[in-house]
């Protein structure tokens, strides 16, 4: 009886072992498939005025925070327009 599973124990580790080969091989076909960029532009990080890093460069920070002020002066600016009509 002891050798029946036994060699059940076997068959079931060598199914498991050819999964986990063929689950990495298909992980190495996807990623040949699919090659990230390994630019050093895209393997930059930043870190924004508050301590976070981002993937963003300082002067893309600074430009976004520019367009942010200007879009709450131009729409603090209509809202004025708008009170002032009334």
């Amino acid at each position: 009886m002891a050798k029946g599973q036994a060699t059940f124990a076997k068959r079931q580790k060598e199914i498991a072992r050819l999964k986990h080969r063929d689950d990495k091989a298909a992980r190495k076909a996807e990623r040949k498939a699919n090659p990230g960029s390994s630019d050093l532009k895209d393997m930059m990080a930043y870190v924004d005025e508050f301590g976070r890093i981002t993937n963003k460069t300082p002067e893309q920070q600074a430009q976004e925070k520019a367009a942010a002020e200007r879009k709450a002066v131009e729409e603090t600016r209509r809202l004025n327009e708008l009170n002032s009509e009334r």
